[in-house]
This record gives structure tokens, C-alpha cells and sequence, in this order.
């Protein structure tokens, strides 16, 4: 169950990049970069959790295997540079390039080539010097954002339904884990309206909520060059242990109608959905800066200096809430049960799950 692909990894390792030139604009630039990857994850832990608008009846049960998937609008797929209120980085403007440049689920392209110049006095004569150059990585290629879980659910009294989804710490395709839980709850209200019983769909309300975490490992170091001091030069192990820690949690209630046939169950529902997610980069980071005249190791040589920076990138998105309309149908061949559903939202997702279901 691969939630980031080997070539989403290695995009996330270029955007370290982002660092070198300051933390201000690496928290920019991270944030268009990421965003729709935020926003989408949300979208995905809000769906599959219907395989039809009746709880099961009492210890009724099912146990499957679900995939949501949110599809990127495709104005969140790429950004413009140049509309970014960058501090330090500049956009290089070279001929035949382009300020728009992909988001992390965006084209799989190389992206804007972006500088950081800073004129300093070396020796007496001011020389121009880049801090950092480096082009925007590029997009996975893959408009989706996928969402895989385990998921049971089980049958109690008063016509009520629990479900709980479930994905234990699971190492990664790269320096990484992830792990999600989760539950909801559906409650039949026929019950409760007079004549209900005699209506000919189910009528239920649910409500759901889902968290998940992940790490993956940066690889950031200082870059040498003759107009840069290095205090950290002998203690490599000072930029150990960096990671991009992912978090997400999602919410929604719906309002759900369906029939159950002997083979074949449709459902639809209305509501609402929110969404939280956060990324933070964790370790200590190398950033050149000016380096201070009075400092007693300065020189005038190298009038620039690596500087740690611990735990500098702190992002969060409020995802895309709004309401959400719901179809889908599910097919049962004696216990073996088969549902796909298509959520309508900011961030439309489809979900398909396979399992076993009973009662």
C-alpha cells in the first residue's frame, strides 16, 4: 500500500533545495508546492466509508480493502513563480523558461529555474555571489492522490453500524512510515419517522473521522564554495536525522438514501467535509548567511556563513471544505462484497474497495 512513489520521494528530496536560501522562502515555496497534496489526502480520508445507506444488522459484519483516490483540480497542478512573495530567491528569467511550474502532483517536467544573489564585500571589493540555484522539481506526472486502508465494520443494536479503518506503521519505498486509523458511525433513521418503515429507500445519517501521519527522509547538507565559512565541517552528523513529517485529518457527515437488492445495493448521500494537514520539516538545516565582522572567526575571505536552523519549515492547510454529494452501488456474490463510489466536492475522489461482508 504505497502512498508516495519512489519518484514522489525523489521529488520531495529535490524540494530540500528550497532550504539552502532561507527558511521565509523555503516556507513559500514548500507551501505551493505541497498544497494540493495537502488538500487532496484530506479529500481521500473523508471517502469510502459506505458500502450501502443500511447498517449492518446487529453483528453483522464486513472487512475490505479500500483505495480512495482525490483528483487534483488541475488549476491546483502547477503555480507561477513569479506570483510568490519570495524575499531572497528571484526568478532567473532565462530565455525559453517559464515562470509556471508544477506542484508536487503536477507535470513531470522540469520546473522554473529559481537564484539567490547577494552582493557582499570580500577583501575590499564587492563581488556578487549565489547563495543558491536550483531548478523547482518537478511533478510526479499523477494527478491523484491516493488513499489505501483497511476497513471493518460491525452491526449493533438499534439499527447502528461502527466502522473502523485501520493502517498499521508501514516502512515506506523510501526513509519512511506511515500509519492511519480511523472510525465512523451510521445510524438507520427510518425508525424514527412515522410510516418509515413502509418508505422504499433506507435512509441512515453518518458521521466519520480519519487521521493519518507519515515521515520521509530530506537530505539536506551545506554546499561548499570559497566565499562560504563552514563551522560544521567536521561534524557531518550535525545534519543526521531530517525528515518532512506529513499529518492529516479529515471529517464529514452525510445524510445517505440507497435500496438493498438480493445481488446489487445502490446508495447517494449529501453533506459536509473538513480537513486539516500539516507538514513540518524536522532536523537541523544548513542556510548560508552573512556572517558577522565581530565575530572572532570571521574572515574576510568568506564573508558568508553556514548557519543551523532546527525545525524550520511549519505548514498548515485547512483543507477543502465544503459540501460533498455521494453515489455509488455495491455487488455481494454470497459473502464476497464489491463497491466503488464517486464523491462530487472541490477535490472529487473515487473509491473502490473488495471484501468480505455478512448480514
Amino acid at each position: 500500500m504505497v502512498l508516495i512513489t519512489p519518484r514522489a520521494e525523489a521529488q520531495l528530496d529535490d524540494s530540500g533545495e528550497f532550504l539552502r536560501a532561507g527558511i521565509d522562502d523555503a516556507n513559500t515555496l514548500f507551501h505551493s508546492y505541497l498544497e494540493p497534496f495537502g488538500e487532496g489526502f484530506g479529500a481521500g480520508l473523508n471517502s469510502g466509508w459506505i458500502q450501502s445507506a443500511r447498517p449492518h444488522g446487529l453483528f453483522g459484519f464486513n472487512l475490505s480493502l479500500r483505495v480512495s483516490g482525490a483528483f487534483v483540480p488541475d488549476a491546483k497542478r502547477t503555480f507561477d513563480v513569479t506570483s510568490l512573495a519570495l524575499q531572497n530567491i528571484q526568478y532567473a528569467n532565462e530565455p525559453g523558461d517559464s515562470p509556471i511550474t508544477s506542484t508536487i502532483n503536477g507535470p513531470d517536467v522540469d520546473g522554473a529555474r529559481l537564484i539567490a544573489q547577494r552582493e557582499v564585500d570580500v577583501l575590499g571589493n564587492t563581488e556578487t555571489i549565489t547563495i543558491a540555484d536550483f531548478n523547482m522539481p518537478p511533478g510526479i506526472g499523477i494527478g491523484i492522490v491516493p488513499s489505501p486502508m483497511i476497513q471493518a465494520g460491525l452491526g449493533i443494536v438499534k439499527d447502528t453500524e461502527l466502522t473502523f479503518r485501520y493502517l498499521p506503521p508501514v516502512s515506506m519505498p523510501f526513509d519512511g512510515k506511515v500509519n492511519l486509523i480511523g472510525g465512523s458511525i451510521k445510524h438507520g433513521i427510518n425508525q424514527w419517522i412515522p410510516g418509515g418503515d413502509l418508505f422504499p429507500v433506507d435512509l441512515s445519517v453518518m458521521m466519520g473521522y480519519t487521521s493519518l501521519s507519515l515521515t520521509a527522509g530530506l537530505d539536506v547538507e551545506p554546499e561548499n564554495d570559497p566565499y562560504t565559512r563552514n563551522p560544521y565541517e567536521n561534524q557531518p552528523d550535525t545534519w543526521e536525522g531530517q525528515s518532512l513529517e506529513f499529518s492529516s485529518n479529515g471529517f464529514n457527515a452525510m445524510l445517505l438514501a440507497g435500496k438493498n437488492l438480493p445481488v446489487i445495493a445502490f446508495y447517494g448521500g449529501v453533506g459536509f467535509e473538513s480537513s486539516s494537514t500539516s507538514f513540518n520539516a524536522k532536523g537541523s538545516y544548513p542556510v548560508k548567511m552573512d556572517d558577522n565582522p565581530d565575530n572572532p572567526d570571521f574572515d574576510p575571505a568568506r564573508p558568508l556563513v553556514i548557519q543551523r536552523y532546527d525545525d524550520p519549515i511549519k505548514l498548515d492547510f485547512n483543507g477543502a471544505n465544503s459540501l460533498r454529494a455521494l453515489i455509488g452501488m455495491r455487488i455481494r456474490l454470497g459473502f464476497l462484497s464489491i463497491n466503488a463510489d464517486y464523491t462530487l466536492a472541490k477535490y472529487p475522489v473515487a473509491s473502490v474497495g473488495v471484501g468480505i461482508s455478512f448480514r
